[in-house]
C-alpha cells in the first residue's frame, strides 16, 4: 500500500529539520528521532508535537498519502491528522518555530530534487 521506505525518510527528514530550528531557537530543548515519533500519547513535549505536525503535513500534501494511511501509522484516527496538518498550514506563517522547520525542510527537499 504505501512504500515503508517513503515513509521512514520523510520522518527522518523532519526530525532532523525540527532538531535544526529547536536547536537554533531554543538551546537545550529536546532531540528528536524518527524512532520515537510516535511512542507516547496525551501531552508530548513540544519538539516531538512539532515533528509529529509537520510530518503529516509532509506525507500527505507532499508525498499524497491518504489521511488514513497517515492515522494508521501514528496510531491516531483520521480527523486528528486532519486537524494537525491543518494547524501546520496555518502556523508555519505565524509561528517562529514552525516557520523556521518549514523552511528547514524546503531547503532540503529542494536540494533533493
Amino acid at each position: 500500500m504505501c512504500d515503508t521506505r517513503m515513509i521512514n525518510n520523510a520522518e527522518t527528514l523532519v526530525c532532523e529539520a525540527v532538531n535544526k530550528a529547536f536547536e537554533a531557537l531554543r538551546p537545550g530543548a529536546a532531540r528528536v528521532t524518527a524512532d520515537g515519533l510516535y511512542d507516547k500519547k496525551g501531552n508530548v513535549p513540544l519538539p516531538v508535537a512539532t515533528a509529529r505536525h509537520f510530518c503529516f503535513r509532509l506525507l500527505h500534501d507532499v508525498y499524497g498519502l491518504p489521511y488514513s494511511a497517515i492515522a494508521q501509522r501514528a496510531g491516531m484516527n483520521a480527523a486528528s491528522v486532519i486537524k494537525k496538518v491543518r494547524k501546520v498550514r496555518s502556523m508555519m506563517f505565524t509561528d517562529e518555530i514552525y516557520k523556521a522547520v518549514a523552511s528547514f525542510i524546503d531547503e532540503e527537499l529542494k536540494i533533493n530534487n
